[in-house]
């Protein structure tokens, strides 16, 4: 009986609830929450600021919580990688150009492209992806960059002539 008990508290999945229109989490981070908070946004039109994944995920919008956001960025970032997805985001200007807002990369502007092609450079540079999960993330980014005419990737080695 016990372990009956035991395993339905383990598959319980957390989730998020609509409180006076703001998406909120029961149960703190969760990578599969800010997944879906992310795709929330996408559908509405772009990024999520990082006050508001504070609010999210830990209730309220304080420096701490925006530093806890921030912190579990890199991993969020591989996460996305390995489900075909990738994380963009949106730096501030000068400074330490810590993460101000992110979304899902779709790819829309040349901008964003050239933004996400750099933020993946940084990262391979830094050591912070596997050379497999670089590899992914390019196609990711060349599948979405494909949508905008004319674009050719840097890092794909193509000829810029065409």
């Amino acid at each position: 009986m016990a372990d009956e008990k035991k395993n339905k508290i383990a598959k319980r999945k957390g989730q998020l609830i609509e409180v006076s229109g703001r998406d909120r989490s029961l149960t703190g981070w969760s990578f599969d929450l800010f997944e879906d908070h992310l795709l929330k946004h996408n559908t509405a039109g772009g990024f999520c600021d990082v006050s508001c994944a504070s609010r999210t995920f830990f209730g309220r919008d304080t420096e701490a919580n925006r530093a806890k956001v921030r912190r579990r960025l890199t991993d969020a970032r591989r996460k996305m990688i390995d489900r075909g997805r990738f994380l963009y985001v949106s730096p501030e200007v000068g400074g330490h150009r810590r993460a101000l807002r992110f979304k899902v990369f779709n790819g829309k502007t040349e901008e964003e492209i050239q933004g996400a092609h750099e933020q993946l450079e940084a990262m391979r540079n830094r050591g912070l992806v596997s050379a497999e999960r670089y590899r992914a993330a390019q196609r990711i980014l060349e599948e979405r960059a494909g949508l905008l005419p004319g674009f050719v990737p840097e890092a794909s080695g193509a000829p810029a002539g065409g």
